[in-house]
């Protein structure tokens, strides 16, 4: 990663450079990103780049980064011309997400090779620049942590993850687009991680996909550490029936009477 950063830094003058010029010639104003802090980065590649090989860092692209924003689509589309025509084969992806959108994301992305460093062109209009201002980027990112956290059982990267939110709607994130993760760690059995999530504002009595409370699959699957953290920090009904009816309390009554029958 310290080597990935080192080739950024680099590259990045002339990069900039390079997009600010072309953003003078097609009506564009021109957004130099941040460097992408070195914490989110890791985040990120332990989320889309590692396998049992380890963490492939170098697949990190938009360590450099910038955005060209236009009035409108139409200028929009022929300033992808412009930068298709001037960075030729250098162009190594480009993503139409407004013909193709990824959740809330609607621009057009590019990476492009710059002195052997592979950065982030992002082309967009004013006006979604200044809706993106608002947490839809962070929200998707604090999701896309969240579920890698969970999948792993890494209560630090929970803890991670859930500082980035904002305090306001981290609440309402775990409610909404997130509200299957309670579920998912309970499941798991990852106890420090249930109570983290529900200490964070998660709802322990909201239904998974699969139409069992948190309570429900802990129980279930014998995990006694998450149904203590369910009932004492969540404050768990157990009498929320799944949609097959039963409560958390019935089924824990039917699993106990089927062990004592079987032994």
């Amino acid at each position: 990663l310290d080597e990935l950063y080192d080739d950024a830094r680099r590259a990045m003058p002339g990069f900039f450079a390079t997009c600010q010029n072309l953003a003078s010639k097609t009506q564009a104003t021109f957004h130099a990103g941040a460097e992408k802090c070195s914490v989110r980065a890791r985040m990120k590649a332990l989320f889309k780049y590692k396998d049992e090989t380890g963490v492939a860092y170098h697949r990190l692209t938009d360590v450099v980064r910038c955005t060209l924003s236009y009035p409108s689509l139409e200028l929009l589309y022929d300033g992808f011309e412009k930068v298709l025509d001037l960075f030729g084969d250098d162009v190594k992806e480009a993503h139409d997400r407004y013909q193709r959108p990824l959740g809330d994301y609607r621009d057009i992305q590019l990476v492009v090779s710059h002195d052997n460093h592979l950065c982030e062109l992002q082309l967009t209009t004013s006006l979604y620049m200044r809706a993106k201002a608002t947490t839809g980027h962070r929200t998707f990112e604090v999701i896309r942590e969240l579920k890698a956290a969970v999948a792993d059982g890494d209560a630090a990267r929970v803890d991670t993850a859930l500082s980035w939110g904002h305090c306001s709607q981290l609440k309402d994130l775990l409610r909404t687009q997130a509200s299957t993760l309670l579920a998912e760690a309970s499941k798991k059995g990852h106890a420090g991680i249930v109570a983290r999530l529900l200490r964070a504002g998660a709802d322990a009595n909201a239904p998974a996909n699969d139409g069992e409370t948190a309570l429900h699959a802990a129980i279930r699957l014998g995990h006694e550490r998450v149904v203590w953290a369910l009932l004492d920090v969540g404050s768990a009904d157990h009498s929320v029936a799944c949609d097959r009816g039963a409560c958390a309390l019935t089924l824990g009554f039917a699993l106990l009477r089927s062990s004592k029958e079987e032994s």
